[in-house]
């Protein structure tokens, strides 16, 4: 790897919820792809190329429950390595 490049830990694919395909805004989307990035961060700011990326939530490992239902979570954890 590069100096600088950062590659996903985790890239999931999901279809659009029937609201979503309902939304105009939607009419060319066909599903979503999330990208999940392990980081350490230690001390400085946070921060995300928003040329690559336009939607986003930095997190911690507690946080991403509000993202996962338990057993998504339990998996997502252990994959990663991350207790």
């Amino acid at each position: 790897m590069a100096h600088g490049e950062l590659y996903p830990e985790v890239i999931t694919k999901r279809e659009l919820t029937e609201t979503e395909r309902r939304d105009p805004r939607n009419k060319r989307i066909r599903g979503v792809k999330t990208y999940y990035f392990d980081a350490k961060f230690f001390k400085g700011t946070m921060g995300v190329n928003k040329d690559i990326y336009d939607d986003y939530a930095w997190v911690t490992r507690l946080e991403l429950n509000k993202y996962f239902d338990r057993d998504q979570y339990k998996t997502f954890v252990n994959f990663l390595g991350i207790y």
